[in-house]
């Protein structure tokens, strides 16, 4: 019998807009969003950009297996192996079950239109994206048309969501409604109020 290949995922946060970041840092803070995000990598291989890598604090990530995707050489002071395209990093981690891609913008829109390095169709099997309303946040990189229109129903099929809406009386998220786990929804000083957060499950459909 044949070894499974990892199923390759997509992590992403960006607005309805497709912002999501600012210079190299995130246009907004939310520990909703970073809750969700480790709820979803920890224990599993995380792939990045180089300048994503740079603008992480503490980078590697803890509990999680890290690799840098860069056209450049590896650093002295890289904690990460370097590799020069998702596709040798993704076979760097072939022993996993799961594989998650987290930005930047030109990883993402590469992995979207890149074939899956396993020669089983495309790159990306799964995406699971936290969406912002526009109009909260400020920035100046966005995902590329072309990767905004890949990640659609013409594409993907939604498998899982959850709606958050902002209570101000008590400076906590409420479910509004969804299929996804309850978790603490307290804003801590600095983070971003949005009116809303959503939390989507996308996989890939697959040809009959």
């Amino acid at each position: 019998m044949s070894k499974k290949t990892p199923e390759i995922n997509m992590i992403i946060a960006a607005t309805e807009s497709g912002l999501i970041g600012d210079n190299n840092g995130l246009p907004w803070k939310s520990r909703i969003d970073l809750m969700w995000f480790k709820k979803n990598t920890i224990g599993w291989p995380v792939i990045v950009g180089r300048n994503t890598a740079d603008s992480i604090p503490g980078f590697p990530l803890k509990n999680r297996q890290c690799a840098i995707v860069s056209g450049h050489k590896a650093r002295d002071d890289d904690m990460a192996p370097v590799f020069a395209s998702p596709e040798l990093a993704c076979r760097h981690f072939q022993d996993f079950e799961k594989i998650f891609i987290a930005g930047g913008a030109a990883l993402y829109n590469y992995a979207m239109q890149a074939s899956s390095p396993w020669g089983n169709g495309p790159m990306v099997d799964k995406i699971i994206r936290t969406v912002f309303p526009d109009g909260h946040a400020d920035g100046n990189k966005y995902l590329p048309r072309e990767t905004m229109a890949r990640m659609s129903d013409d594409y993907f099929l939604m498998t899982g969501f959850q709606v958050l809406t902002y209570i101000p009386d008590h400076n906590k998220y409420h479910y509004e409604y969804g299929t996804l786990d309850d978790a603490d929804l307290t804003v801590k000083d600095g983070d971003t109020l949005f009116p809303w957060i959503r939390f989507e499950i996308w996989e890939r459909k697959r040809e009959r």
